[in-house]
C-alpha cells in the first residue's frame, strides 16, 4: 500500500506540481532527485550502525517517516517544502525497504527465497503500475497538492494501524497466524 501511494506522488505528481509553481521545473525536478537520492545513500550507510535486526516495528517506523515527508510537502506545497519533505521521503522509504528485505531474508526457508523476492517484485511492479494508471485518472478530476495530501494520511494511517497492531499482538502475547517456516 505504501508504494501504491507513493509512486505518481513522486514519480509524476512531484513533477506536475513543480511545473504548475516554477518555469524551472526540470531542474528541480532534478535537483530534488539528487537530494532525495544522496539523502538515501547516507541512510542506507547509516542505518546497520543503529539497527543490526529489524522488525515489523521498523518496517512501520520507516513507513511512517516516508508518509510524513509526503504528507508535509503535500500540506506545505511549496518548493523549499518539496525539499524538506523529499529529505524527510529519504530518511523513511530505505528504512522501511531496508527493513522488508531483512524480513524476507530471516523468515523465508533459503530454498523459497527465490520464490519470496520473485513475489515481492511482482507485488510492487503491480502496484507501480495500477497507482501510475488510477492517478492519472484521479489528476485529471482532483488537484494534484489534493492528491498528495491523501496519500500521506492514508500512507500515515495504514502504517500507525500496522504499528500499533504489531504492538498489541505482542504486548498481549498474541502472535500473527503466519508461520513462515511450515
Amino acid at each position: 500500500m505504501t508504494v501504491f501511494f507513493n509512486t505518481w506522488v513522486w514519480e509524476v505528481g512531484m513533477l506536475l506540481a513543480l511545473s504548475k509553481i516554477s518555469s524551472a521545473s526540470e531542474q528541480l525536478y532534478s535537483i530534488l532527485q539528487g537530494l532525495f537520492g544522496g539523502i538515501v545513500i547516507v541512510t542506507n550507510i547509516i542505518i546497520p550502525y543503529f539497527i543490526k535486526k529489524m522488525t515489523l516495528r521498523h518496517y512501520f517506523i520507516g513507513s511512517i517517516i516516508w508518509a510524513t515527508g509526503i504528507t508535509y510537502y503535500g500540506l506545505l506545497y511549496d518548493i523549499p517544502h518539496f525539499f524538506i519533505g523529499a529529505a524527510i521521503v529519504g530518511i523513511g522509504m530505505p528504512l522501511a525497504s531496508l527493513t522488508r528485505v531483512y524480513i524476507v531474508q530471516s523468515l523465508v526457508p533459503e530454498d523459497k527465497m527465490g520464490r519470496a523476492f520473485s513475489f515481492n517484485a511482482v507485488l510492487l511492479y503491480f502496484s507501480n503500475t495500477i497507482s501510475l494508471a488510477l492517478y492519472g485518472i484521479f489528476s485529471l478530476h482532483v488537484s494534484i497538492q489534493f492528491l498528495m495530501c491523501v496519500s500521506g494520511i492514508f500512507m500515515l494511517l495504514v502504517s500507525l494501524i500496522g504499528l500499533l497492531s504489531s504492538i498489541y499482538f505482542t504486548k498481549f502475547g498474541r502472535r500473527f497466524p503466519i508461520h513462515f517456516h511450515k
